[in-house]
Protein backbone atom coordinates (compact mmCIF):
# COMPACT_ATOMS: atom_id res chain seq x y z
CA UNK A 1 0.00 0.00 0.00
CA UNK A 2 1.78 3.55 -1.21
CA UNK A 3 -1.20 5.80 -0.30
CA UNK A 4 0.01 8.71 1.51
CA UNK A 5 3.36 6.87 2.58
CA UNK A 6 5.61 9.47 4.22
CA UNK A 7 7.06 10.49 1.00
CA UNK A 8 3.95 11.78 -0.26
CA UNK A 9 1.73 12.56 2.28
CA UNK A 10 2.45 16.43 3.00
CA UNK A 11 4.31 18.37 2.83
CA UNK A 12 0.14 18.39 4.04
CA UNK A 13 3.00 19.01 5.05
CA UNK A 14 4.27 20.94 2.66
CA UNK A 15 1.89 22.14 2.64
CA UNK A 16 0.21 21.36 4.40
CA UNK A 17 0.00 23.69 7.54
CA UNK A 18 -1.24 27.13 6.37
CA UNK A 19 -1.65 30.33 7.93
CA UNK A 20 -5.08 32.34 8.03
CA UNK A 21 -5.39 33.86 4.88
CA UNK A 22 -8.23 35.88 2.83
CA UNK A 23 -7.55 34.09 -0.51
CA UNK A 24 -8.25 30.40 -1.66
CA UNK A 25 -6.79 29.55 -5.12
CA UNK A 26 -3.70 27.11 -5.31
CA UNK A 27 -0.92 26.21 -7.69
CA UNK A 28 1.48 23.82 -9.50
CA UNK A 29 5.46 23.34 -10.21
CA UNK A 30 7.49 21.36 -11.94
CA UNK A 31 10.82 21.20 -13.53
CA UNK A 32 12.05 23.62 -15.96
CA UNK A 33 13.17 21.30 -19.26
CA UNK A 34 16.82 22.62 -19.20
CA UNK A 35 16.84 23.08 -15.04
CA UNK A 36 16.03 25.53 -13.23
CA UNK A 37 17.85 29.40 -13.70
CA UNK A 38 18.70 31.34 -9.93
CA UNK A 39 18.24 34.30 -12.27
CA UNK A 40 15.03 33.42 -14.59
CA UNK A 41 11.60 35.55 -13.96
CA UNK A 42 8.19 34.87 -14.94
CA UNK A 43 5.10 36.71 -15.70
CA UNK A 44 1.73 36.03 -17.53
CA UNK A 45 1.29 39.69 -18.47
CA UNK A 46 3.96 41.41 -21.11
CA UNK A 47 3.32 44.77 -18.99
CA UNK A 48 3.94 43.55 -15.53
CA UNK A 49 7.67 43.07 -14.58
CA UNK A 50 8.20 39.30 -13.99
CA UNK A 51 8.15 37.84 -10.36
CA UNK A 52 11.38 36.04 -9.64
CA UNK A 53 10.96 32.99 -7.60
CA UNK A 54 12.03 34.73 -4.57
CA UNK A 55 8.89 36.78 -5.26
CA UNK A 56 6.01 34.22 -5.91
CA UNK A 57 7.09 32.39 -2.33
CA UNK A 58 6.78 35.38 -0.30
CA UNK A 59 3.58 36.04 -1.66
CA UNK A 60 2.38 32.76 -0.88
CA UNK A 61 3.39 33.33 2.76
CA UNK A 62 1.91 36.66 2.54
CA UNK A 63 -1.30 34.75 1.65
CA UNK A 64 -0.89 32.60 4.51
CA UNK A 65 -0.87 35.55 6.98
CA UNK A 66 2.59 36.29 6.72
CA UNK A 67 5.94 35.08 7.92
CA UNK A 68 5.39 35.95 11.81
CA UNK A 69 1.84 34.28 11.18
CA UNK A 70 3.44 30.50 10.27
CA UNK A 71 6.10 30.57 12.78
CA UNK A 72 3.65 30.71 15.42
CA UNK A 73 2.91 27.19 14.33
CA UNK A 74 4.11 24.91 17.04
CA UNK A 75 2.38 21.76 16.25
CA UNK A 76 -0.29 20.27 14.27
CA UNK A 77 -2.50 17.36 13.93
CA UNK A 78 -4.34 16.11 10.99
CA UNK A 79 -6.58 13.09 10.62
CA UNK A 80 -8.31 11.52 7.30
CA UNK A 81 -9.74 8.83 5.28
CA UNK A 82 -9.53 7.61 2.18
CA UNK A 83 -11.13 4.96 0.12
CA UNK A 84 -8.13 2.18 -1.70
CA UNK A 85 -9.86 1.16 -5.20
CA UNK A 86 -10.60 -2.55 -3.60
CA UNK A 87 -12.95 -0.56 -0.99
CA UNK A 88 -10.42 -0.75 1.48
CA UNK A 89 -10.58 2.42 4.02
CA UNK A 90 -7.53 3.73 4.64
CA UNK A 91 -7.59 5.79 7.85
CA UNK A 92 -3.93 8.47 8.15
CA UNK A 93 -3.24 10.33 11.41
CA UNK A 94 -0.38 12.68 11.20
CA UNK A 95 1.80 14.70 13.90
CA UNK A 96 3.92 17.27 13.69
CA UNK A 97 6.09 19.19 16.02
CA UNK A 98 8.17 22.11 15.68
CA UNK A 99 11.78 20.98 15.87
CA UNK A 100 10.59 17.67 17.93
CA UNK A 101 8.42 14.98 16.23
CA UNK A 102 7.25 13.98 12.58
CA UNK A 103 4.91 10.78 13.30
CA UNK A 104 2.61 9.44 10.45
CA UNK A 105 0.26 6.02 10.96
CA UNK A 106 -1.51 4.71 8.02
CA UNK A 107 -4.64 2.13 9.23
CA UNK A 108 -5.76 -0.11 6.56
CA UNK A 109 -7.53 -3.50 6.13
CA UNK A 110 -6.93 -4.51 9.24
CA UNK A 111 -3.23 -3.75 9.12
CA UNK A 112 -1.12 -0.27 9.54
CA UNK A 113 2.24 1.38 8.58
CA UNK A 114 3.86 3.87 11.16
CA UNK A 115 6.70 6.35 10.51
CA UNK A 116 8.39 8.36 13.55
CA UNK A 117 10.82 10.87 13.31
CA UNK A 118 12.91 12.84 15.57
CA UNK A 119 15.94 15.42 15.72
CA UNK A 120 17.82 12.10 16.62
CA UNK A 121 16.51 8.85 15.54
CA UNK A 122 13.83 7.65 13.30
CA UNK A 123 11.61 4.58 13.01
CA UNK A 124 9.04 2.67 10.37
CA UNK A 125 7.01 0.18 10.51
CA UNK A 126 4.87 -1.57 7.64
CA UNK A 127 1.72 -4.20 7.20
CA UNK A 128 4.02 -6.85 6.67
CA UNK A 129 6.60 -6.55 9.69
CA UNK A 130 4.73 -8.02 11.92
CA UNK A 131 4.65 -4.80 14.25
CA UNK A 132 8.29 -4.92 14.19
CA UNK A 133 10.35 -1.23 14.32
CA UNK A 134 13.48 -0.94 11.70
CA UNK A 135 15.79 2.42 12.44
CA UNK A 136 15.35 4.50 9.55
CA UNK A 137 19.01 5.05 7.92
CA UNK A 138 21.11 8.46 9.29
CA UNK A 139 20.96 9.62 5.34
CA UNK A 140 17.40 8.93 4.96
CA UNK A 141 16.51 10.09 8.74
CA UNK A 142 18.88 13.91 7.75
CA UNK A 143 17.01 14.10 4.44
CA UNK A 144 13.76 13.89 6.39
CA UNK A 145 14.33 16.79 8.71
CA UNK A 146 12.54 19.41 7.45
CA UNK A 147 9.40 17.26 8.39
CA UNK A 148 9.42 18.89 11.89
CA UNK A 149 8.59 22.18 11.04
CA UNK A 150 4.64 22.33 10.66
CA UNK A 151 4.89 25.53 9.20
CA UNK A 152 5.79 23.90 5.87
CA UNK A 153 9.04 23.63 3.67
CA UNK A 154 9.12 27.20 2.02
CA UNK A 155 8.73 28.72 5.62
CA UNK A 156 12.05 30.04 6.18
CA UNK A 157 13.78 27.81 3.21
CA UNK A 158 17.02 29.82 3.21
CA UNK A 159 17.93 29.23 7.13
CA UNK A 160 17.24 25.57 6.85
CA UNK A 161 19.88 25.53 3.77
CA UNK A 162 17.45 25.12 0.55
CA UNK A 163 16.84 27.41 -2.27
CA UNK A 164 13.95 27.95 -4.76
CA UNK A 165 13.82 28.61 -8.34
CA UNK A 166 11.84 29.08 -11.64
CA UNK A 167 10.98 25.76 -13.02
CA UNK A 168 8.56 26.80 -15.67
CA UNK A 169 4.21 27.14 -15.83
CA UNK A 170 2.01 24.52 -14.97
CA UNK A 171 -2.19 24.29 -15.05
CA UNK A 172 -3.67 22.49 -12.50
CA UNK A 173 -7.82 22.19 -12.99
CA UNK A 174 -7.90 25.19 -15.23
CA UNK A 175 -5.85 27.58 -13.00
CA UNK A 176 -2.89 28.54 -14.44
CA UNK A 177 0.31 28.39 -12.07
CA UNK A 178 4.24 29.43 -11.11
CA UNK A 179 6.22 26.19 -11.18
CA UNK A 180 8.84 27.05 -8.48
CA UNK A 181 11.34 24.30 -7.32
CA UNK A 182 12.70 23.86 -3.60
CA UNK A 183 15.89 21.96 -3.33
CA UNK A 184 17.23 21.19 -0.22
CA UNK A 185 21.24 20.23 0.86
CA UNK A 186 20.41 16.37 1.01
CA UNK A 187 19.01 16.07 -2.64
CA UNK A 188 15.62 16.28 -2.56
CA UNK A 189 13.66 18.24 -3.83
CA UNK A 190 10.08 19.57 -4.53
CA UNK A 191 8.17 20.83 -7.83
CA UNK A 192 5.36 23.13 -6.01
CA UNK A 193 2.71 24.32 -8.73
CA UNK A 194 1.55 27.70 -7.60
CA UNK A 195 -1.62 29.72 -8.51
CA UNK A 196 -0.95 32.70 -9.99
CA UNK A 197 -4.24 34.67 -7.96
CA UNK A 198 -4.26 33.45 -4.97
CA UNK A 199 -0.53 32.35 -4.44
CA UNK A 200 -1.56 28.67 -3.08
CA UNK A 201 -0.44 25.60 -3.68
CA UNK A 202 -2.57 23.52 -5.94
CA UNK A 203 -0.06 20.33 -6.72
CA UNK A 204 3.68 19.38 -5.50
CA UNK A 205 5.65 16.55 -7.28
CA UNK A 206 8.88 15.13 -5.33
CA UNK A 207 11.63 13.71 -6.90
CA UNK A 208 10.84 10.42 -6.29
CA UNK A 209 8.00 11.28 -8.83
CA UNK A 210 5.22 11.32 -6.05
CA UNK A 211 2.34 13.60 -7.05
CA UNK A 212 -0.53 15.17 -4.85
CA UNK A 213 -2.78 17.87 -5.40
CA UNK A 214 -4.53 19.57 -3.34
CA UNK A 215 -8.27 21.35 -3.06
CA UNK A 216 -11.11 22.59 -0.98
CA UNK A 217 -9.28 24.83 1.64
CA UNK A 218 -10.76 25.59 4.31
CA UNK A 219 -10.32 27.25 7.59
CA UNK A 220 -9.61 25.76 10.73
CA UNK A 221 -10.99 27.24 13.77
CA UNK A 222 -7.69 28.24 15.03
CA UNK A 223 -8.44 30.55 11.82
CA UNK A 224 -5.28 28.88 9.77
CA UNK A 225 -6.03 27.21 5.98
CA UNK A 226 -5.55 23.79 5.11
CA UNK A 227 -6.49 21.89 2.03
CA UNK A 228 -9.06 19.78 2.97
CA UNK A 229 -9.20 17.49 -0.10
CA UNK A 230 -5.43 15.66 -1.26
CA UNK A 231 -5.29 13.43 -4.27
CA UNK A 232 -2.43 10.96 -5.06
CA UNK A 233 -1.52 11.32 -9.03
CA UNK A 234 -0.11 7.97 -8.36
CA UNK A 235 -2.99 5.84 -7.43
CA UNK A 236 -5.89 8.46 -7.79
CA UNK A 237 -6.99 7.45 -4.85
CA UNK A 238 -8.24 10.66 -2.36
CA UNK A 239 -7.82 11.54 1.25
CA UNK A 240 -10.65 13.58 2.89
CA UNK A 241 -9.39 15.34 5.71
CA UNK A 242 -11.76 15.37 8.71
CA UNK A 243 -9.66 17.00 11.46
CA UNK A 244 -6.67 19.12 11.80
CA UNK A 245 -5.66 20.96 15.25
CA UNK A 246 -3.14 23.57 15.34
CA UNK A 247 -1.11 24.40 18.52
CA UNK A 248 -2.83 21.86 20.46
CA UNK A 249 -1.49 19.68 23.22
CA UNK A 250 0.91 16.80 21.79
CA UNK A 251 2.23 13.89 24.26
CA UNK A 252 5.43 14.32 21.99
CA UNK A 253 7.63 11.65 24.88
CA UNK A 254 4.97 9.11 24.36
CA UNK A 255 4.36 9.77 20.17
CA UNK A 256 8.65 9.79 19.89
CA UNK A 257 8.55 6.15 21.16
CA UNK A 258 7.98 3.08 19.00
CA UNK A 259 5.30 1.81 20.11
Amino acid sequence: MTLFRIRTLLTISTILVMSAARTSAQSVNAPAEHGPSDHASITHDPTERPLTAQEIVSKHIEALGGKERLQSINSVFIEGVAVAGNGTSVDTKLWKVYDRLYRQEVSFGGASTVTIVTPSRGWVTSHDSKGGYALIPSKKLRAMQPELDPAGALADYAQKGCRVDLAGRDTVNGHACYRIRLSCPMGQFVDYSIDEKSYLILKEKRNDASSLEFADYKKTPEGYIFPYTIVSNDSGEKMNVERVEVNHSVNVDGLSRPK
